[in-house]
């Protein structure tokens, strides 16, 4: 399976350059989607997440639910990576296991979503970046 999409996520609280614990949710759309499946063309997804998070970087652990445009869904529990980019960008790549679900199980995930904000100064700020959108690759290996 792999999808191309985008993603709307929110950070709570704010992430500044000092590392602390944060909540995070992103809501994405897929499609297109190619698979072995070929009913499978589109997905919407909602992840949630904590982890230790900075402006630069550090780890979040979560899960997600991903609703096929078939009706199945699956269910991944995920670890991540957040890597800072120039120009307002961080990007978090995930890995996880489809641990539910009817669709996929067992197999799994590799997700890389680009979180650009043009709240970047507001790493300096006691607020912090609470929120960013951009694109979303998706591969599910069954």
């Amino acid at each position: 399976m792999q999808c191309s999409g985008t993603t709307s996520s929110t950070f709570t609280p704010g992430i500044t350059f000092t590392p602390q614990t944060v909540n995070v949710h992103a809501d994405i759309s897929f499609g297109p989607c190619a698979s072995t499946n070929p009913a499978i063309t589109t997905a919407t997804s909602e992840a949630n997440g904590m982890g230790t998070l900075s402006c630069t970087s550090h780890n979040a652990t979560g899960t997600q639910q991903i609703f096929w445009n078939d009706g199945s869904q699956s269910v991944v529990t995920w670890t991540g990576l957040v890597g800072a980019r120039p120009g307002g960008q961080s990007v978090l790549v995930i890995n996880g296991i489809v641990t539910g679900g009817s669709a996929f199980l067992g197999g799994t995930m590799t997700e890389t979503l680009a979180v650009i904000t043009n709240q970047s100064a507001q790493c300096l700020t006691p607020q912090g970046v609470t929120s960013g959108e951009g694109p979303v690759d998706l591969n599910i290996v069954a």
